[in-house]
């Protein structure tokens, strides 16, 4: 112990865990090497900084190493470790050469059970759009790499897996009446099988980190075992509540929460007269975690856990109301930017009811959570718990600050600045230092207003449509069509209005989430073509929708011609809207999924008009579409294809993407380039220019 306290000094561990961190941003944005210029000046009198450049060096190879590729799954013989239950389907994880993977299946198996899997498999998808879900970083976080699309399986034979064991002690609850059962799944087990108004009103609130197992629940284990070991005079109480505790923590799947809590209070029980302090214990957990697992990085998790607990700790709150309050008011604002990324926005009541929360909970629902588990008990508790529910949808909101989703580099501005407050000394400065922060996030939320450039989103919505234009300084912001995603990428917009959403008609990938757009945002006005009754577009009249067809529109600096359809071809895809989006410098032709024959008729009527700089290829790239004629009178400079990976109607087609070969025309993919952005800063740039964007 001496000598790895000589090494590694307990009141400065917090050094290594630093340096471990500035390794993390500088891999995932080559800015946040910046932060190094600060942390040399942080470490400037101590001795041992070449242990410290050391542990960055090592943490630099060990993030690097660990993002090789990974192993593909090689046999067809797996085992199931886990599994989780839904209506329709499960979802299983399973092992194979001690590798992880995930698959979707309606069979039905134990954990535990052996199967033979006739599949294929593919990487899991990045994020698609700015702000959308990163698939590949969710299940990396897990140490899963690999999807495994499955045609047929069986079983092998049976076997055992430690998962077992908590799964069917998860069971024994499973004939639980309602909301006891939720509350004992998630509360007990780490399994949040709440309704999802439910999440949506905790999230409101704030609240959501306590029913997701955490610092609280150690604390309130401690408390209560600890309690009852004092009451019967049972000695070596430490080395009980440990164990209790670290078999817990294997029972419940080792949420990450929970094992940061674990690994803090055994490190600070076994090393605190030793010189640890909490800092420490906490920096300790930190690298310990990614040791363990280094993509816990991409987890919100992992990186709320720390935050979150490391702000607690350095303000030091006092036990009592002022202490809670002071935590209350740090987690919210710790946490602020990354909150509202994931819930679109900023909730300002949740700052004032967590609070009342935050006290009820640990003292009021926790021992009914605890006291419903025995069953006799659970129908007396019952009432009560649905009475919290009650009180939890009764004080919760639906009105939020929209914040448009922000970058890791804006994050971590306003991670310094909510630093630099905290060092205040006087009252002046933190008035100053308030201002100076409240300042900054009036500017994120003023962007989309603001902001100089024009851009065109062509969406990666898998095998649908959706393009979104934006003016610049908010002048006209136009929605074409509406596949799955396209709401999640409005709400990463922030607090923008829609002049004009056009459905080009009414197939399901074009117009899927229309009615949720136009229920949720903003939209002034909703065009669709004269001819479409499908049931997504009957669903929009009570929403002012409006037929067009030949017809000239101005917005702001943006011109809309609505080219087509010419008539009524009794055919939903030949019945597209067809537009031409005049920018400045950018002409842009959407086919919707018109035929060839239809790109025939728009030749014999407007011939030279057609030309556009970029074609949106219509139908997703299918060969009944895009002919060679029709190519020569837009003579496009780019042709974007919307298309999913490995769809089943084999879109694009080969006959298109020779054509456009022939002709000399850039392809893009969102299925290889995800969402495809177009760019136009004015003033700055004389034309628009394409992106990739790395969403970071």
């Amino acid at each position: 112990m001496r000598k790895l306290k000589t090494i590694l000094p307990y009141n400065y561990f917090h050094y290594y865990a630093f340096i471990v961190l500035i390794v993390l941003l500088g891999h995932e944005n080559i800015i946040g090497y910046l932060l190094l210029i600060p942390f040399i000046y942080l470490i400037k009198g101590y001795s041992k900084k070449w242990v410290v450049v050391t542990v960055g060096l090592f943490g630099y190879l060990f993030v690097e190493f660990s993002d090789l590729p990974k192993q593909p799954p090689e046999n067809n013989v797996f085992q199931v470790v886990n599994l989780k239950e839904y209506d329709s389907f499960n979802r299983y994880i399973v092992t194979e050469n001690n590798n992880k993977y995930v698959f979707l299946s309606k069979d039905s198996y134990h954990i535990g059970d052996y199967v033979d899997l006739n599949y294929t498999y593919q990487k899991f998808e990045a994020m698609k759009f700015p702000g959308g879900f990163n698939e590949k970083n969710y299940y990396a976080s897990q140490k899963i790499f690999y999807e495994l699309n499955v045609k047929s399986s069986k079983l092998i034979k049976k076997g055992f897996h430690f998962n077992q064991i908590p799964y069917k002690l998860k069971r024994y609850f499973k004939d639980y009446d309602e909301p006891s059962k939720s509350y004992i799944y998630g509360l007990v087990f780490s399994d949040n099988i709440f309704e999802p108004d439910f999440k949506e009103s905790l999230a409101s609130l704030g609240i959501s980190h306590l029913f997701a197992l955490s610092g609280v629940h150690i604390s309130f284990l401690i408390l209560v075992l600890g309690g009852l070991l004092d009451y019967f005079n049972i000695k070596k109480k430490n080395l009980i509540i440990v164990l209790f505790i670290s078999l817990y923590v294997f029972l419940t799947g080792f949420p990450i929460s929970l094992l940061r809590a674990f690994i803090m209070h055994l490190s600070y029980l076994v090393l605190n007269k030793k010189g640890l302090t909490r800092l420490d214990s906490l920096s300790l957990s930190f690298v310990l975690l990614l040791l363990i697992n280094p993509f816990y990085r991409y987890s919100y998790s992992f990186i709320l856990t720390f935050l979150v607990t490391f702000f607690i700790v350095i303000m030091k709150p006092k036990k009592g109301f002022k202490g809670i309050l002071l935590i209350q008011i740090t987690s919210f604002f710790a946490s602020l930017l990354i909150v509202s990324n994931l819930n679109g926005g900023i909730y300002l009541k949740g700052l004032i009811f967590g609070f009342f929360y935050v006290i009820i909970f640990p003292c009021v629902l926790m021992p009914l959570v605890g006291l419903s588990m025995i069953k006799p008990l659970s129908f007396m508790i019952n009432p009560l718990l649905n009475g919290f529910n009650l009180s939890i949808y009764y004080s919760s909101t639906t009105f939020k600050i929209k914040m448009p989703h922000v970058s890791l580099l804006i994050i971590g501005i306003y991670m310094g600045l909510f630093v630099f407050l905290l060092l205040c000394k006087t009252f002046k400065q933190f008035i100053t230092r308030s201002l100076i922060i409240g300042g900054f996030i009036l500017g994120i939320y003023l962007y989309p207003h603001i902001d100089l450039s024009d851009t065109v989103y062509f969406l990666d919505v898998s095998q649908g449509d959706s393009t979104y234009i934006k003016g610049s300084f908010d002048s006209c912001n136009i929605l074409i069509d509406a596949h799955r995603g396209t709401s999640d990428f409005l709400d990463g917009m922030g607090d923008v209005k829609i002049d004009y959403f056009f459905i080009t008609h009414g197939d399901y990938d074009h117009c899927s989430e229309a009615l949720k757009i136009v229920e949720n945002h903003s939209v002034k006005r909703v065009y669709t073509n004269p001819y479409d009754n499908s049931d997504y577009i009957n669903e929009l009249k009570p929403f002012g929708l409006k037929r067009v067809s030949n017809e000239r529109i101005t917005c702001g600096k943006i011109q809309i011609e609505v080219l087509g359809p010419l008539k009524n071809y009794k055919n939903s895809n030949d019945n597209s809207l067809v537009l031409k989006i005049v920018l400045p410098d950018k002409t842009i032709l959407l086919t919707g999924d018109i035929s060839s024959a239809v790109e025939q008729e728009l030749i014999s009527v407007y011939k030279q008009e057609l030309k556009s700089d970029i074609l949106h290829i219509s139908h997703h790239g299918s060969r009944t579409s895009t002919s060679s004629n029709f190519l020569k009178y837009v003579e496009p400079k780019q042709a974007i294809i919307s298309v999913g990976k490995n769809n089943y109607y084999g879109h694009p087609s080969n006959e298109v993407i020779w054509r456009l070969k022939q002709e000399n025309i850039e392809i893009l993919l969102t299925s290889e380039e995800r969402t495809i952005i177009f760019k136009k800063y004015n003033h700055w740039r004389d034309s628009f220019y394409y992106t990739k964007h790395s969403f970071l």
